[in-house]
């Protein structure tokens, strides 16, 4: 190998391993590898699937869900929203989040129906105090 060989060799290397870095630390600024949202206020729907037999939960992306605002049960906090009505998707994290719900209220709240996999719709009601609630959906998936 001569002289000129290494130094070409060398220099890709260089080269190759400063792409490299910069497209690893490109990627780790990236929107889409953003953490989880903190909840704030209002109200986050969550759906989760697991399998029966492990019981380990899985976020499930794009499943429809909402809310419905059935009525006052006192004031509503400074940090209250105005919404009484909302519907979504939820996101890769599994949540349909809607910071603008009035709170201090009764909700009638749905999850589902999902395609894939298939879960069925669930609704539950319940009051959601001054700042806020998480309403957790599960589907199990037996296997």
């Amino acid at each position: 190998m001569t002289a000129q060989s290494i130094r070409n060799t060398q220099g890709l290397f260089l080269i190759s391993l400063l792409a490299i870095t910069v497209l690893v630390a490109g990627g780790c600024s990236s929107p889409r590898l953003l953490p989880r949202e903190p909840f704030s206020r209002g109200i986050r729907i969550h759906q989760d699937e697991t399998l029966t037999q492990n019981g380990v939960k899985v976020p499930l992306p794009g499943c429809p869900g909402g809310a419905e605002w059935l009525g006052q049960v006192g004031g509503p906090s400074p940090n209250s929203g105005g919404k009484i009505a909302f519907l979504g998707h939820t996101d890769r994290f599994g949540d349909i989040d809607e910071p603008d719900a009035l709170d201090n209220a009764n909700w009638e709240v749905f999850s589902g129906p999902a395609q894939s996999p298939p879960c069925p719709q669930a609704f539950t009601q319940r009051y959601v105090p001054q700042g806020g609630a998480v309403f957790n959906f599960i589907c199990r998936i037996v296997a």
